[in-house]
């Protein structure tokens, strides 16, 4: 058993320089909660017991969130650390055993679940890396690949679109050129990798929108296939400019996907009184095969004794125009899908828009958890949206440039894939957190070079480089032990601490089964200096609790 140390459980750790150690963390968290309010939105109040709003276990009421992004945060400390926890493991220990029907482990699931979802884990839900996902039905095939980061790249035509959304987090990617940025020679870039020797599984194109730039975004996948026969393809548009001309010239270049991001931001929508009255007949049952694969001529045939067909057109405009051009793109492209983050406060539009993806022949979506991208704060308030508390287990400045999640996306996309479940679509429903778009970061940063720490172990769960402590006046006497048995170890005085590999802590069980311990997650980050293992969390625990396969 670990448990996160959080202000409350500080307050508890009997051994002085693990207390003193472990505060920097505490801190630091504390800090990167105030500065985050200055950006203008604030944290969503822990619940302390119980299912917080967004379906997380209890949180530390006391604590505040870490996360990507503040250079305050990036300043070197003793230890280099940010902190941060997706729950309260002082209430989680006390609840999983007891209610675990209700509270999955946080191996299991990245939150308790919805009790409309629960019943159908392992019958027709997935818990997926780590339980940073969940899927039902069809995943793409680049989604597992982008959980380890090899073989697959997203190369950028330009950051231009005609959108403007507000949850929009392209400024914050590296070297942003602006909304009307310059266009990247995309197949020039692809043949420079290709003469380097990379080899790819997995190819996309995004932008801004790379639809803008239609010879550019033909010419790349037509060089893809050319460079890499077997390679999978993909392209991800708002369906600005999706025609039947472009399909075909896309089909002919050997386009594997396309993934439509479908814009519902400041859509109105009934209540869910409304829906359960029946006024809202697209999330009412679907007769199975019925329209699907019609494209845009079944849009708008109703039937006379059931009511409106689920593709009547009920959505405003510009979405029935987004759905008519997906329609139209299963006639062309093998794998048609949708990408798109989840609003908290438009469930009921989000189901309705299942089952019309449902009988148009789409083959899956990626709910995505909705992020605050570090500015556009009024945006967010307006909306009444809060940031989710604690947003990651482990928080750190991730390469991803999404921001934070917003509070209650993430339940909302769990009940999603209960209703998606509950109706029996056909249509794959893979929940995507922002967490899980930081594994493959983490993957490619420590898998390669684990074996340069032997004292670490690399944890097949996370792929973070973990590592045991102990402080004080328990050093001397493991420091002992572990010599009398060869055990390597290293002394840390600085610190005043021990580190030995997590798998001995066995070994202490015996002489010291409540020894308080420290396991430690770091990231190897290469500096101009050279690689760095930067330490982000600590959580505590005791040789006699500690289970290396769960702890791991």
């Amino acid at each position: 058993m670990i448990r996160k140390i959080m202000a409350g459980v500080l307050d508890e750790v009997q051994n002085p320089s693990l207390r003193a150690y472990a505060e920097c963390y505490v801190d630091i968290e504390r800090s990167f909660a105030e500065s985050v309010a200055g950006l203008g939105l604030p944290f969503a109040e822990p619940v302390a017991g119980g299912n917080a709003p967004d379906g997380m276990a209890a949180l530390d009421a006391t604590e505040g969130d870490a996360a990507d992004g503040d250079e305050e945060l990036r300043a070197e400390r003793v230890p280099e650390a940010i902190g941060g926890e997706s729950a309260s493991e002082v209430v989680a220990a006390n609840t999983r055993e007891a209610e675990s029907p209700q509270f999955m482990s946080e191996r299991d699931a990245v939150s308790p679940l919805p009790n409309k979802l629960r019943s159908y884990i392992n019958s027709s839900v997935e818990i997926l890396n780590d339980g940073k996902s969940l899927l039902r039905g069809w995943r793409s095939s680049a989604c597992a690949a982008c959980n380890v980061g090899i073989g697959t790249e997203t190369f950028i035509t330009s950051t231009r679109c005609p959108k403007r959304c507000f949850f929009c987090f392209n400024p914050n990617q590296a070297n942003f050129d602006g909304r009307d940025g310059v266009l990247h020679d995309v197949v020039g870039q692809l043949e420079e990798r290709h003469s380097q020797g990379v080899r790819y599984t997995h190819l996309a194109l995004t932008g801004g929108e790379p639809l803008l730039h239609k010879d550019q975004a033909v010419a790349f996948f037509k060089r893809a296939r050319e460079l890499y026969p077997n390679v999978h393809t993909r392209l991800y548009t708002s369906g600005f400019g999706v025609d039947e001309p472009t399909l075909e010239a896309l089909r002919d270049a050997g386009l594997n996907e396309i993934r439509f991001s479908v814009k519902t931001e400041d859509v109105p929508w009934p209540s869910a009184e409304a829906e359960a009255e029946g006024d809202v007949p697209a999330t009412g049952s679907a007769p199975q095969g019925e329209a699907a694969g019609e494209g845009a001529s079944a849009a708008g045939s109703p039937d006379a004794a059931n009511g409106p067909s689920p593709c009547a057109p009920m959505f405003p405009p510009a979405i029935e125009e987004t759905l008519a051009q997906m329609a139209l793109a299963t006639r062309y492209i093998p794998d048609v899908m949708v990408e798109m983050p989840v609003l908290p406060d438009q469930l009921e539009l989000m189901k309705a828009l299942l089952v019309r993806l449902d009988a148009i022949g789409a083959r899956g979506i990626n709910l995505l958890e909705l992020g605050y991208p570090f500015f556009n704060a009024d945006e967010f308030a307006r909306r009444g949206y809060l940031l989710k508390p604690s947003p990651y287990r482990v928080l750190y400045d991730y390469a991803y440039a999404g921001g934070l999640p917003v509070q209650g996306s993430e339940q909302a996309c769990l009940e999603l894939l209960a209703f998606a479940a509950q109706r029996d679509l056909r249509l794959g429903v893979h929940y995507c957190s922002m967490e899980n778009k930081h594994t493959g970061e983490v993957y490619l940063a420590n898998t390669p070079y684990a074996r340069q720490y032997p004292l670490y172990a690399l944890s097949p769960q996370d792929h973070f480089l973990k590592t045991a402590k102990v402080f004080g006046a328990d050093r001397a006497p493991v420091r002992q032990l572990l010599t009398t048995l060869r055990i390597p170890f290293q002394d840390d005085p600085e610190n005043d601490a021990l580190t030995l590999h997590p798998g001995n802590l066995s070994l202490l069980a015996s002489a010291f089964p409540n020894m308080e311990v420290a396991i430690a997650y770091a990231l190897r980050e290469q500096r101009e200096e050279g690689p760095v293992l930067r330490e982000l969390r600590v959580d505590l625990t005791t040789p006699a609790t500690f289970d290396v396969k769960a702890d791991l």
